[in-house]
């Protein structure tokens, strides 16, 4: 049912990134270092003059500052429509965003890919997931992104449902989120799961892998941005909630 933020997801996203684990049964993907797939991906539009250097994920990289406002645009952000608010407190707040490491445990939000050659609401609609910031401690703190990719009709509803919650969550609706005991157990199962090494920087810190996720502490969200370590055909963007799940 899951799949690691950067791991072979068929409708997660349409990158291939590198280092991380796919199982059949409960398929991962995880937004540091991971391995990206889709079935439906566009051509690829990047050039590698276009992609950021290894290890720069900063908000004044070309790259990412171009993704950033590309999802700017797609999401009408500043427009009377706030259906793409959450994707607009990404593209808003990431800049701002300031270095914190979440404790020990999971944060419960959505993630969606920012198409290079096709940046509009309808590719963000059609690659947002569930998705989950997974922290452990250890003698350094691990930390890993996971998204839900449904594997039938009874989990896909509880994973729209738990979608509607997020948004609800993030725009002063809801105080948690409601998830069925299967989906529950998973995302319990996902701090001890964490396996990529963080590393702070000036803005946030960094979950490090095949591929590198650049997360920030913005208010009571945590905002994070992913570029996928081989042939990137956009950005991967993350927003999480500290609201509780049951």
């Amino acid at each position: 049912m899951m799949c690691v933020v950067g791991v072979g997801c068929s409708n997660a996203g349409p990158s291939e990134s590198t280092a991380t684990t796919e199982s059949s049964a409960k398929s991962k993907r995880t937004a540091s270092g991971s391995t990206r797939g889709s079935a439906n991906a566009p051509s690829n539009s990047a050039t590698s003059a276009e992609t950021p250097k290894k290890g720069s994920l900063d908000d004044e990289d070309p790259y990412v500052a171009k993704h950033l406002k590309l999802l700017l645009e797609a999401a009408s952000c500043g427009a009377a429509d706030k259906r793409m608010e959450a994707w607009c407190q990404v593209a808003e707040g990431f800049p701002n965003g300031t270095s914190s490491v979440p404790s020990k445990g999971v944060k419960v939000g959505l993630t969606t890919f920012v198409v290079t050659a096709e940046a509009t609401r309808e590719t963000l609609d059609k690659y947002q997931t569930l998705s989950c910031l997974g922290v452990g401690k250890g003698g350094d703190t691990f930390a890993s992104i996971t998204s839900v990719k449904p594997d039938s009709d009874a989990e896909t509803k509880s994973a729209a449902a738990a979608q509607l919650d997020v948004l609800s969550v993030l725009k002063g609706g809801r105080r948690d989120i409601q998830m069925t005991p299967d989906l529950k157990s998973y995302v319990d199962s996902l701090s001890a799961a964490a396996k990529f090494p963080t590393k702070k920087t000036d803005k946030g810190f960094r979950i490090e892998g095949g591929s590198n996720a650049d997360v920030r502490r913005v208010g009571t969200t945590w905002l994070a941005v992913d570029v996928p370590a081989k042939d990137p055909k956009g950005l991967y963007i993350s927003i999480f909630t500290d609201a509780g799940y049951h």
